[in-house]
């Protein structure tokens, strides 16, 4: 943990020459602001209850389970420390707990130290954490998009791939790319140095006090083996696992963007970049810093670095950076590398090794993965399905075995009769789509900003072709636009942002696609005329009619009612008030199948998720079977009766009871008729289980099955037990001593 005296006012000078950026007076205000017990209340209850619990061992689900109870003892502490700045002994002791980086980890180094956090801790952290977050946009620049609100990593991931997309062909103008990986990031942070941020731009003395608290006082114990061992100060630092650290770490690493930003004269920028003064992008705590293949730009770079290592102890990890360069012989390559320590590296991008890491890190982890790489190869998405259909159906990733339902329908959502997991080309296309979504609305991030001044260049998105564009990604991404130029429309405003003759203003799309080319004469107008040069000065059309074909068109623009007080704007039509989500788009694009009345009763609160797969396999009738199991070999219709494994649970599918073998003393020990074996079966059993006799034919006897309703609804109590009370009998009934007969049902 190391060891620093806090004495950071000396260096609020020296960071407020850099950042050169305070607070608005609105901003301090907010940040100052009382806090009351709602506000306690309200933070708690959007905290997960099931992340894991401090030191203590309470989990915010207990929190939550007995509000009622602790509410007003919770509330007073998290109150208290804010009047007080004083943490109770023990709400502010943390466990840390070592996840390994690879397998067979040995060395220290080989850990990432994860701090498990009291409930009550979190909730004041979480508390600074969302006043801090809603004012960072105003401070943090372009270049770091992660934890900042209304803005996205793939931004960053995409423009990356732009830059460095051309490096395999080793031709082109000298350029250089750095990756730099930062030594423990989080665990180097200089406190001097944050609280010394926090005042040279302008924080409230008062909410510098409360994160000086947060971050200077825990005490910390180390998990070894499933005990607690040790119990000690940090010296610096931030822990990863309080709610408030990614942010003050993004601020952190705020001023090396800023010093980045701020080149000398004789810095030469990279490739494609100078227009939009693109030095470098960060990803957290890793830095991809691009400039031109010289000594002057790189030695700023390497100086910059240094100068921010020794202000913050944050150092470049130089085992883990490496350097790519373009347009420069292998000789000067290697003089450029040794001058900034860095080892030189390849671009590559490995497909196998990245299915790998999905492999081992198992199959639920994928699905969030997806929203971080919105564009992947279609092989990619089609080999993470495949991991994760392993992993459902095997519990691991190798060997070879049957899938009981179709990939398609485990895909649907709960309510209509799947496990709710999203495929991966359909999030695929969805991510895609939202990209598109923000070059159309100009989001103002970076990659929009490169996008619209080396690619667009003036031109409106659906100018342009799926054949435009540097790399591969980029073109991809392009050919989604038909797809989502039919879920979107244009709201037209005062008409001086987009041309009347490329956009898919009307119904029907661009007007050039319905009419061609040759409307744009007979209008005697140009290829690039504004909606606004149609429109008069209160908002009304001034359309030619002058040739059969405007006319035509004509008669779709009295549908649409321009509003001069606004500008024009794309509205999302799937989504609720007008907004993009990317929820909406796969919900739209996605496989639909018709709704069930029973995804309810499985997958509601309280039941556990074991119970509720198996169910749900037996309700589609994919259980592992007699029955099924000679179906794989001999098809059989779905509807016919199967008979079941003996000392077998009983299954419901579609009202169809499927049991064990029934006893001869089921029936009556007669010679009778059928008929008069069914009016001799024993009634109080049956009815009481809901079991109607139907038919009966030499040693197969057929019933209808009453699914149980409890007051007008299925109680999910009451049905289990009446599922354990079926079992139960026909476990019973099923001695030696009785004569065998089958058991099978009827569909209703």
């Amino acid at each position: 943990m190391g060891s620093q005296n806090i004495s950071y006012r000396e260096l609020s000078t020296s960071i407020e020459e850099i950042v050169q950026f305070r607070w608005t007076e609105k901003c301090c205000q907010a940040l100052q602001s009382p806090i009351g017990r709602e506000e306690v209340r309200l933070v708690l209850f959007s905290m997960d209850g099931g992340k894991a619990p401090g030191p203590d061992g309470y989990s915010v689900g207990f929190f939550k389970g007995a509000w009622t109870v602790v509410e007003e003892g919770f509330c007073d502490v998290v109150l208290h420390f804010f009047e007080t700045n004083y943490f109770p002994q023990g709400v502010n002791t943390t466990a840390i707990t070592l996840i390994p980086k690879r397998n067979g980890a040995d060395r220290l180094e080989d850990f990432s130290p994860i701090s498990c956090c009291s409930v009550i801790y979190k909730c004041i952290s979480r508390i600074l954490a969302d006043r801090l977050r809603v004012w960072l946009p105003s401070f943090v620049s372009g270049n770091q998009p992660a934890f900042i609100p209304g803005r996205s990593i793939i931004d960053n991931i995409l423009l990356c791939q732009e830059l460095v997309g051309a490096y395999h062909l080793y031709r082109g103008k000298p350029r250089c790319t750095m990756k730099v990986d930062l030594h423990k990031a989080y665990d180097s942070v200089n406190w001097d140095f944050l609280f010394g941020l926090l005042i040279a731009i302008g924080t409230p003395l008062r909410f510098v006090s409360w994160v000086r608290a947060c971050v200077t006082s825990p005490m910390f114990s180390i998990m070894i083996n499933g005990s607690l061992e040790g119990f000690f100060h940090g010296r610096k630092g931030l822990r990863q696992g309080d709610p408030l650290s990614p942010f003050l770490f993004v601020m952190v690493m705020e001023v090396l963007s800023r010093m980045l930003n701020n080149p000398p004269q004789n810095f030469q920028f990279h490739q494609f970049c100078e227009k939009v003064r693109l030095t470098h992008l960060t990803f957290v705590d890793d830095l991809m810093i691009f400039c031109t293949a010289d000594n002057h730009s790189m030695s700023f770079r390497k100086e910059t670095i240094k100068r921010f290592g020794e202000l913050s102890g944050l150092f470049a990890n130089l085992p883990k950076s490496s350097i790519f360069l373009v347009g420069v012989n292998s000789s000067k390559a290697s003089r450029l590398a040794a001058n900034m320590g860095f080892s030189i590296g390849h671009l590559l991008f490995v497909i196998l090794g990245f299915l790998s890491s999905l492999e081992d890190c198992g199959a639920l982890i994928v699905i969030p993965l997806f929203s971080v790489l919105p564009v992947v190869f279609g092989l990619v998405h089609r080999d993470v399905d495949k991991i994760l259909r392993a992993y459902l159906w095997r519990g691991k990733k190798e060997g070879r075995g049957v899938a009981k339902v179709a990939w398609d329908e485990v895909c649907l959502p709960f309510d209509e009769g799947g496990l709710d997991i999203r495929d991966g080309s359909s999030w695929n296309i969805a991510s895609t789509l939202k990209i598109l979504w923000l070059l159309l609305v100009k989001s103002g991030s970076l990659w929009v900003a490169w996008v619209e001044s080396y690619i667009l260049k003036g031109r409106s998105l659906w100018e342009i072709d799926a054949g435009v564009g540097r790399s591969w990604c980029f073109r991809e991404i392009l050919r989604k636009q038909d797809i989502l130029k039919a879920h979107v429309k244009m709201e037209v405003g005062n008409g001086r942002k987009y041309r009347v003759w490329l956009v898919p203003w009307i119904q029907g799309g661009p007007i050039i696609q319905q009419f061609g080319e040759r409307v744009i004469y007979d209008a005697g107008s140009r290829w690039d005329a504004r909606l606004m040069d149609f429109m008069g000065r209160d908002g009304d059309w001034r359309w030619p009619l002058v040739y059969l074909d405007l006319m035509d068109i004509w008669d779709r623009v009295q549908g649409v009612r321009p509003s001069p007080s606004v500008e024009d704007r794309w509205v999302w039509v799937p989504g609720s008030h007008d907004s993009f989500s990317i929820t909406s788009v796969w919900e739209t694009i996605r496989p639909h199948s018709s709704r069930v009345g029973w995804s309810g009763l499985l997958w509601g609160g309280g039941n556990i998720p074991k119970h509720s797969f198996c169910a749900w396999l037996a309700i589609r009738d994919r259980l592992g079977t007699r029955g099924n199991q000679e179906r794989q070999e001999r098809p059989i219709n779905s509807v016919v009766n199967q008979e079941l494994l003996r000392n077998q649970p009983i299954h419901i599918h579609n009202n169809r009871l499927y049991g064990n073998n029934v006893p001869g003393n089921f029936l009556s020990d007669s010679d009778s008729s059928d008929e008069d074996n069914l009016l001799n079966i024993h009634q109080e059993p049956q009815q009481r289980l809901g079991l109607r006799p139907y038919f009966q034919e030499d040693q197969e006897i057929r019933m209808k099955v009453d699914l149980p309703t409890f007051n007008g609804r299925i109680d999910v109590e009451k049905f289990l037990d009446w599922i354990k009370n079926v079992e139960n009998f026909f476990d019973y009934a099923n001695t030696p001593k009785h004569k065998k007969v089958r058991l099978v049902a009827l569909k209703l």
